[in-house]
């Protein structure tokens, strides 16, 4: 698919910060599990994990974590250019790469960043699919950098759906957002490769879990969504299933 130039690219990725900042400016905020590991340290430029949500769920928390100077990880892709550009505009720094296509040389190129004390965000489903379903790369990243990886989920009451493969949801103006996090997960510079792995379906569990709550949150008419009961086993997520409110 052919590129977009690099002054159309950047003019859009400038248009979406325009666009979202207004969108956000007008939506209330609330925050769940803030204190768990270092998400409360939002205000730092330096947070020095590594935030971890699905695709889906991505665009907010670029925007309320803008001009941190996180590291993220962008596919090689027509939308990857446009993410990267997006990411850019709200002061992100953007690596190039995927699980398809120069996704290892793209996690090297992110350890230095951390390690220096950026914090780093990735979308851990892979940039085509299937939703929902965890890669190996954001524990790699994890057991080279020695930080812990921090998973967040939010929904909100009132959204679009985009046609995307993942069903990205943004939020409508004057929308309740609620944010979620939950416990780190540390990974050692040591571990086997069944403990990487039981550390990438640990996260799967965390992230499906908080999706599970926030997108009943507001219907639940409880003061905390993590007092919502969450059945075993969990419902597996369905993208397409998900409707514009």
């Amino acid at each position: 698919m052919k590129q977009l130039s690099p002054p159309l690219s950047s003019l859009t990725g400038l248009l979406s910060r325009v666009l979202f900042s207004l969108i956000f400016a007008t939506c209330r905020l609330e925050i769940f599990g803030k204190d768990t590991g270092a998400a409360h340290k939002r205000r730092q430029t330096h947070g020095n994990v590594l935030y971890v949500t699905w695709h889906q769920r991505l665009i907010p928390y670029i925007w309320y974590y803008r001009f941190k100077e996180v590291v993220v990880m962008a596919s090689m892709s027509r939308d990857g250019e446009l993410a990267s550009r997006y990411v850019e505009a709200f002061g992100w720094i953007s690596v190039r790469g995927s699980s398809n296509k120069r996704g290892r040389e793209a996690l090297l190129e992110m350890v230095p960043y951390v390690k220096k004390g950026h914090p780093a965000a990735l979308a851990c489903d892979a940039p085509t699919g299937p939703a929902y379903i965890s890669k190996i790369g954001i524990v790699a990243l994890a057991q080279k950098s020695g930080r812990p990886i921090q998973a967040g989920m939010w929904s909100c009451d009132n959204y679009w759906t985009l046609r995307s493969w993942d069903r990205t949801i943004i939020p409508k103006p004057f929308s309740r957002i609620m944010l979620m996090y939950a416990e780190p997960i540390h990974v050692g510079e040591s571990a086997s490769r069944e403990h990487c792995e039981e550390a990438r379906q640990l996260l799967d569990e965390r992230l499906n879990t908080m999706m599970y709550q926030a997108d009943r949150y507001f219907e639940s008419g409880v003061s905390d969504p993590r007092d919502i009961p969450v059945p075993t086993p969990i419902p597996r997520p369905d993208p397409i299933g998900r409707r514009q409110r």
